[in-house]
């Protein structure tokens, strides 16, 4: 994983100040603050009208809004996130503006809830598993190879359409590669360093 800021500024023995740091959140909490815009987009327009959505990783809760108001009103929206973030500042807590999307999208009538854990535990992997299938999930959590392969094996089964964010870094585009050789069904789009892949998983290669 990338250093953050505030180690990568020790090891130069430069201070990482609250300005600094203020300034980079400023820069991530806004709708596309980590989403290529052209990107977001185009994976909103694929999945517009689903009707159940499940997103691992959803910091501040942006890209999981705006996939819940491309879906069928009253949809069953649900997240799983730490509620904190190593990068790129290190231990940021983004659970308080999370519930805030969540309980945003409960007022315009969504069935909408949060569950703050690692998408790894069991417990999440069962409270996810109570509304499946979900007719989107949205893998965008722990972007190490372990973990996004992780959370493929673990909530790729329930969706009938699945999404992943960062296809063109090296971890998620090693496991996007497999994917796309298995799956016929695939669609993806790279407009920057980010990228998105989307799979339907109803038909697999022999």
């Amino acid at each position: 994983m990338r250093p953050t800021p505030t180690k990568l500024f020790a090891l130069l023995g430069i201070p990482f100040t609250r300005g600094m740091k203020r300034k980079i959140l400023r820069s991530l909490n806004h709708p596309y603050g980590q989403q290529d815009k052209m990107e977001c987009d185009w994976m909103l327009n694929e999945i517009s009208g689903v009707s159940s959505i499940l997103e691992i990783g959803s910091c501040f809760g942006h890209t999981l809004k705006a996939m819940a108001h491309v879906a069928q009103p009253h949809s069953l929206v649900r997240s799983i996130d730490l509620g904190f973030h190593p990068w790129p500042v290190e231990g940021i807590d983004t659970s308080a503006e999370l519930e805030l999307a969540i309980n945003q999208l409960k007022d315009e009538g969504y069935n909408a809830e949060f569950l703050r854990a690692s998408s790894r535990d069991s417990s999440a992997i069962a409270w996810a598993s109570r509304n499946a299938p979900y007719d989107f999930v949205f893998i965008d959590g722990d972007h190490s190879a372990e973990g996004v392969r992780a959370d493929w094996n673990n909530y790729g089964p329930m969706g009938r359409v699945v999404g992943f964010h960062d296809i063109a870094s090296e971890t998620v585009g090693a496991l996007w590669k497999e994917i796309k050789s298995a799956y016929p069904e695939n669609k993806e789009i790279i407009n920057s360093d980010k990228g998105i892949g989307i799979v339907t998983r109803t038909r697999q290669t022999p």
